[in-house]
């Protein structure tokens, strides 16, 4: 057993002024008061690197890359690149022994720069243009978004590629393109055994056996239960529908992505505002309604109310929430889960890194220059 599984142990028995089933498991509350995750206050990382900032814990982002791979031995597990990328997780995608799914060449090109095997990446996208292809062309695995992709990549290719499609017909179309080879099928969670019919048929009409099969994106949480349900899930599926179709089971990639970031993840805002029940803050709002907030500056004092926390543009970030009612302007508030990286005309926050009680900068701020620098108008 690790620290850190024996940390996820105690931190159930444990009662705690925060969730524990949103929070990323390193988070503590010190003597003083403050929120740490990595074994650092979030008052410091406010302090030395400003807020609104996005602070991402290492050691939990590489647990639950790592549980996949562990719990999921017979899955080939591919990194969802959308979640969160840059060349620093891309290093620790890498060094867990994970694939990279990206969908666009900029995510490609951060995933190389982080040391991520361009065999080990699998390029997605839609409605993808003559430049994108060929930027992405090379990858271990491209999935064909529409039957238009077929002849346009080719067309790129000065050597074979390997592709996905998601149907007999494109399948079809493939076998006739002599620079690409296929590889398997791609399909959602649900859709297992529809895929396996498919594979079926092309097996049947071209007398070619797909050995791979790739189920996109999965949300399980990275705990044994969750990870052996999606497992048991999965065997199922292949059970019935390769003895149905007296098929050989091929290989399963399954593509996590926030089910491994969100909980290593935690943003933190400065309170602007506070009036009839409303907490404005200088942040913005998550991608996704799985958000906790929590005071991260001091011990709350006195009674507490419901209150809903809006962003800088307005925009709902928690909707009545508990929190203290002596709340003022200049407390720092911590936001669990994944947070916004900017909206249109806003710099976007700092990615700060957290391990061991030590805390780094991953990606700069974007500040004012920077959005002028773009604009050539």
């Amino acid at each position: 057993m690790t620290l850190l599984d024996a940390v996820h142990s105690l931190r159930r028995a444990a009662p705690q002024r925060i969730d524990p089933a949103v929070w990323p498991v390193t988070t503590q509350v010190d003597v003083d008061g403050r929120l740490c995750v990595g074994g650092v206050p979030l008052t410091e990382v406010a302090d030395q690197f400003g807020a609104p900032a996005l602070v991402l814990d290492e050691a939990e982002f590489r647990y639950r890359a790592r549980r996949y791979r562990v719990q999921l031995p017979e899955r080939r597990t591919v990194y969802a690149g959308h979640a969160l990328l840059s060349r620093e997780v891309a290093r620790w995608v890498a060094e867990e022994g994970l694939g990279l799914a990206v969908r666009n060449p900029a995510e490609l090109a951060v995933g190389v720069a982080g040391g991520v095997d361009t065999s080990r990446i699998v390029a997605r996208g839609c409605a993808r243009t003559t430049a994108d292809l060929r930027a992405t062309a090379g990858v271990g695995r491209m999935v064909i978004g529409c039957g238009t992709e077929i002849a346009l990549l080719a067309s790129q290719l000065s050597r074979p590629q390997q592709v996905l499609v998601d149907s007999a017909d494109l399948a079809a179309r493939v076998l006739h393109q002599p620079m690409l080879r296929l590889a398997g099928l791609h399909c959602r969670a649900g859709e297992i055994k529809q895929a396996l019919a498919e594979m079926a048929e092309i097996r049947d009409r071209h007398d070619i056996e797909l050995p791979e099969l790739n189920i996109g994106e999965v949300d399980a949480d990275d705990s044994a239960a969750d990870l052996t349900e999606l497992d048991e899930a999965i065997d199922l599926a292949l059970d019935e529908s390769c003895a149905a179709a007296r098929f050989p089971r091929p290989i399963v990639v399954v593509e996590p992505g926030h089910a491994i970031t969100a909980r290593a993840m935690v943003s933190c805002a400065r309170v602007v505002a506070v009036r009839d029940g409303v907490v404005t803050v200088d942040g913005a709002a998550p991608p996704v309604n799985r958000q906790s907030v929590a005071v991260a500056n001091r011990h709350p004092l006195g009674s507490t109310r419901p209150v809903t926390v809006l962003g800088r543009a307005g925009e709902v970030i928690c909707a009545q929430v508990i929190l203290p009612a002596d709340l003022h302007p200049g407390d720092l508030l911590a936001v669990a889960g994944p947070a916004a990286r900017g909206d249109a005309l806003t710099t976007r926050p700092p990615v700060v890194v957290v391990r061991d009680g030590r805390a780094h900068l991953s990606v700069r701020r974007e500040t004012i220059d920077d959005l002028l620098a773009r604009d050539v108008g």
